[in-house]
């Protein structure tokens, strides 16, 4: 899989970008977050399906259920992500009076 790039440069959060859930082999997912100054960001993921295809029948229409996993500020974090998610999206709590940007960059392991 070629890597996937979140960016965001406000508060808020990026869209939801689905793993492959079909992929051989066990799910292995690398997040690198590189932020800047002292904008705090946070990597959130679900088991639900956000696009609606597949929705949880336990959720109606309130959405997915979010988890939330490594956090930080201007240092470069790298996280994995080694059991079955659906999807992940990069969340932006406060952005740096200094401006700029925070950048996620996801890869995901045993595909082709």
């Amino acid at each position: 899989m070629q890597p996937v790039y979140l960016v965001l440069t406000s508060s808020g959060s990026s869209p939801w970008k689905q793993t492959n859930w079909h992929c051989t082999g066990p799910m292995n997912i690398g997040v690198s977050v590189v932020g800047n100054s002292t904008s705090t960001w946070q990597i959130d993921y679900t088991v639900d399906d956000p696009s609606g295809a597949f929705p949880n029948p336990t959720l109606g229409s309130s959405g997915v259920t979010v988890y939330s996993t490594t956090n930080g500020s201007s240092t470069a974090t790298y996280a994995t992500l080694s059991t079955p998610v659906a999807a992940i999206r990069l969340t932006m709590n406060a952005l740096s009076s200094a401006g700029g940007k925070v950048t996620a960059t996801i890869l995901q392991a045993g595909i082709g």
